[in-house]
């Protein structure tokens, strides 16, 4: 992948995902409510450390049928409650897997910076950020999880294995993509309640989008006649 399609590819999916969210605010808006309020017990009650992992595992648990939600509402709304409500229960519960995945990963970035803090020391230290850098790494790579299994449907060793794939065979896109959430997340952190009712919502079409660029067969971007046939079946032909 060159230097310059990784760009060009995101500045699509980002136009396509501003587009999609100005044409559906509300949705966005509702599905970020629903998303937020079981979050409000690990934001406001709990204490650390139980309370970053009450975040995050909720968070992610409810993100897969919230990313689901967004996709049908924009791609096939006369379907929408026809095929989301029946397969509510798998997407939560798919949900629960990333969700604990997330949890585990939190639980040992405390515990590694934990660890340093008790005693201080250059061994410790490296030995966290070895673990933080390892953890991160793999973290982002399961960024597309939840849009593969809004778009196909699929089950969740495949949307992880997918999501790997698409994370290590497009980096540049990710990286970029990931930069994209960092900057929306740090927006609307300046206020809880706006983080609260908007963020599920709007990064769950930007993710949606921008999966699905990379989803999407570079054949159906080619020009078809009328017989079906792309540019290199004409070639083919005028070689005839």
């Amino acid at each position: 992948m060159s230097s310059k399609q990784p760009v060009a590819s995101l500045s699509v999916a980002l136009k396509r995902a501003v587009r999609a969210i100005y044409e559906n605010l509300p949705m966005c808006v509702a599905v970020s409510v629903v998303w937020g309020l079981p979050l409000i017990p690990g934001i406001f009650q709990l204490k650390m450390p139980f309370a970053g992992a009450y975040v995050a595992f909720v968070a992610l648990m409810f993100f897969v049928p919230a990313a689901r939600f967004a996709h049908l509402a924009i791609s096939r709304r006369r379907t929408l409650h026809a095929e989301f409500w029946p397969a509510l229960p798998k997407a939560v519960a798919q949900g629960a897997l990333l969700g604990l995945i997330g949890c585990i990963v939190y639980t040992i970035l405390y515990s590694s910076w934990w660890y340093y803090s008790s005693d201080p020391g250059w061994f410790r230290f490296i030995l966290a950020m070895i673990q933080s850098y390892m953890l991160g790494i793999f973290s982002m790579s399961l960024v597309y999880v939840p849009s593969v299994l809004a778009i196909k449907g699929c089950g969740f060793r495949e949307a992880v294995l997918t999501s790997f794939r698409l994370f290590f065979t497009s980096t540049a896109y990710s990286l970029l993509l990931w930069l994209q959430l960092a900057a929306l997340t740090a927006f609307l952190l300046v206020t809880t309640i706006g983080f609260l009712i908007l963020f599920a919502g709007l990064s769950a079409v930007l993710v949606n989008v921008a999966c699905e660029e990379l989803l999407r067969d570079p054949l159906d971007d080619l020009p078809h006649d009328a017989s079906g046939h792309g540019e290199q079946g004409e070639e083919h032909d005028a070689v005839e």
